[in-house]
């Protein structure tokens, strides 16, 4: 039903996004937990801070792929 719906987004626990994608970085998967906080005191205050955060951290463990030598 719609209000079991809506209890469930209000309460039920998110799960981590490397579960979905083992290659995200720890903080990145952190920084998503955070974004996706049911306490909003627990979000980042505003998109300053979002790409601020974002700026200083890896989103995934490796590269997702190289340029070939001569490639453009």
């Amino acid at each position: 039903s719609t209000a079991d719906l809506l209890a469930k987004h209000l309460s039920a626990k998110v799960d981590p996004p490397n579960s979905y994608n083992p290659e995200l970085t720890d903080d990145f998967n952190n920084f998503l937990l955070k974004m996706l906080s049911k306490d909003r005191d627990d979000r980042p205050g505003n998109f300053h801070e979002i790409m601020i955060a974002l700026r200083e951290m890896r989103v995934f463990k490796v590269t997702a792929y190289k340029k070939k030598p001569g490639a453009e």
